[in-house]
């Protein structure tokens, strides 16, 4: 048989990561055979019914669980195990684990309600390598699939140490939840994964350059970057402004996304008729939030729908996060027309100097110079904002789907 022509994968699917932009892929080209997701709404379903009973209970889970749903996969083969999400999350709440404990009593539960359904008549299985079981990728290469990973984020142990590096720079900002053996508990889970895979995925050269750190043999990484709904996305005409200039950021406040630097900034630029904004839950302690609110308005965390809402009152976005994947908060400012100022651990898809600037996350003056240079340019900001608005429709659903799919027939090939 030519499999080259014959690709069916089997997706796991981790909640709704990125609206199940890798499943509508897929489903694109045509070569999604099946798709196991533990907890997913269907209309009239189990869980629909499930997740009306938890509104009454706690209307924001209840809200989380039945976004888990695409219209594009209706069609699809869709496998579900609400047991495993509704254990998982008990566990979580009643135990007080770690996060690491978490996700590794998931990944365990998980693996054997994948292997209970089986893999059907996929001959691939893609998942993502923090929540694909190594037993699972296992047995998978033993059946005869491909099997490929995807590294959502740097490896772990690049992840930890700039957690590390950020606490010991701001003791008093953040409670440091992870411990050290949960850290190895997922850098192994990591490392067994990446052995049973064929290949690798990333959306960055960060994370690619992170895994090659590891061993991983470039040879068997491909950066592919994730896609954006552009036609989801608003674009925003900005009249120049006679008044302050509103510096915004998105994403949770903490040190991972690099909050510190954030407020550091601000400070320096006090009294400058610079506003300085953060919208996204606050994870600081309470004294440090009270001093982050006397130069930055600390918005909290707000629906999905009113983060747009944001966009559009921005002129400038700066976000000097420590470790990512690919900042999908990065890719909904480029297409609201932002210019951005961003650090190279953001993994972003920007145009250094075309779309905005790319700094390290703790070069404050550098920083400090690009945003009083951009706050005195409404001309130059307004052709970044463009510009990255451009550059951002470039990563389309049809984009990713046609590079993975070419990606996956070359391995069976």
């Amino acid at each position: 048989m030519n499999h080259s022509k014959d690709v069916r994968v089997m997706l796991i699917q981790d909640g709704a990561r990125r609206h199940y932009a890798v499943a509508r892929a897929l489903a694109a080209s045509g070569i999604l055979a099946r798709m196991y997701s533990a907890w997913y709404t269907k209309p009239a379903s189990l869980q629909a019914k499930i997740a009306h009973l938890l509104s009454r209970i706690d209307p924001i889970l209840a809200s989380r669980l039945k976004s888990r749903y695409c219209s594009e996969l209706v069609g699809s083969q869709v496998i579900s195990s609400p047991a495993v999400e509704l254990r998982t999350r008990l566990w979580t709440r009643f135990c007080r684990h770690h996060p690491e404990e978490a996700y590794a009593y998931r990944r365990k539960i998980e693996a054997k309600a994948i292997l209970r359904h089986g893999f059907g008549n996929a001959n691939t299985l893609f998942g993502y390598v923090r929540n694909l079981p190594p037993s699972v990728a296992k047995q998978a290469r033993d059946s005869g699939l491909i099997v490929v990973g995807d590294q959502i984020i740097a490896p772990s142990c690049i992840e930890s140490a700039e957690q590390a590096l950020q606490h010991e720079r701001f003791p008093d900002w953040q409670k440091l939840e992870t411990k050290t053996d949960d850290t190895l508990l997922t850098q192994h889970c990591e490392e067994q994964t990446w052995q049973h895979c064929h290949r690798i995925t990333c959306a960055s050269n960060y994370v690619r350059d992170g895994l090659t750190k590891q061993g991983v043999s470039p040879e068997k990484i491909a950066v592919i970057p994730y896609p954006f709904a552009a036609h989801e996305s608003h674009y925003f005409e900005r009249p120049e402004k006679t008044k302050e200039l509103v510096v915004g950021f998105v994403g949770e406040v903490g040190l991972r996304k690099g909050a510190p630097y954030f407020v550091e900034v601000a400070k320096r630029l006090r009294n400058t008729g610079i506003r300085f904004v953060m919208v996204g839950k606050i994870s600081v302690s309470d004294s440090i939030q009270k001093e982050i609110e006397q130069v930055v308005d600390l918005i909290g965390a707000v629906p999905r729908a009113e983060v747009v809402d944001w966009l559009k009152r921005f002129d400038l976005f700066y976000f000097p996060t420590t470790c990512e994947g690919s900042s999908a908060a990065l890719m909904e400012a480029m297409a609201a027309g932002l210019p951005v100022i961003t650090s190279p651990n953001s993994g972003t898809v920007v145009n250094h100097e075309d779309d905005g600037f790319i700094v390290a996350y703790d070069d404050i003056e550098t920083v400090c110079h690009r945003i009083e240079q951009l706050a005195s340019d409404h001309s130059k900001r307004i052709a970044m904002g463009i510009s990255a608005q451009e550059n951002v429709r470039n990563y389309s659903i049809s984009r990713y789907s046609q590079e993975l799919t070419e990606m996956l027939r070359l391995l069976h090939a």
